[in-house]
């Protein structure tokens, strides 16, 4: 046997493995394309402002009840209810207070925090339009 010989190299892992990880690569990059051309199909403008981010940016809250059946046809009306501000005015919720402060008679009321506007009643997506003007 030679002195010299050198025992063999340990491969690191990344090099044993290079094609396993270079296919599940591949994999996740086309995955992640294809998602995305399912979530956003081509056309479609992904960074317009939804009626939700408009309400809220014009300062309209919308003051509900989680008991309330006329205030749940008004949630279904929007795709992203969590980009709406909501103040539940269930007599258990903990800002009950602030609801009777703002005069709040009935809900569904739309509450504008700029104007100290009210408007009250299930309002219709072209009515909403119109409010976030």
């Amino acid at each position: 046997m030679n002195d010299e010989q050198k025992p063999p190299e340990k491969d690191s892992f990344i090099n044993r493995n290079f094609s396993k990880i270079l296919v599940v690569g591949i994999i996740v990059l086309m995955g992640s394309i294809s998602l995305n051309y399912m979530v956003f199909p081509e056309g479609e403008i992904v960074n317009e402002l939804t009626i939700e981010n408009k309400l809220t940016n014009a300062g309209w809250i919308l003051i509900s009840s989680t008991s309330c059946p006329a205030c749940v046809q008004q949630k279904s009306l929007f795709n992203n209810i969590n980009a709406l501000t909501i103040h539940e005015c269930d007599i258990s919720q903990k800002n009950y207070e602030r609801c009777l402060e703002m005069d709040i008679e009935a809900v569904p009321t739309w509450y504008n925090t700029n104007t100290n506007r009210s408007i009250l009643g299930v309002q219709s997506i072209e009515a909403l339009e119109e409010m976030a003007k």
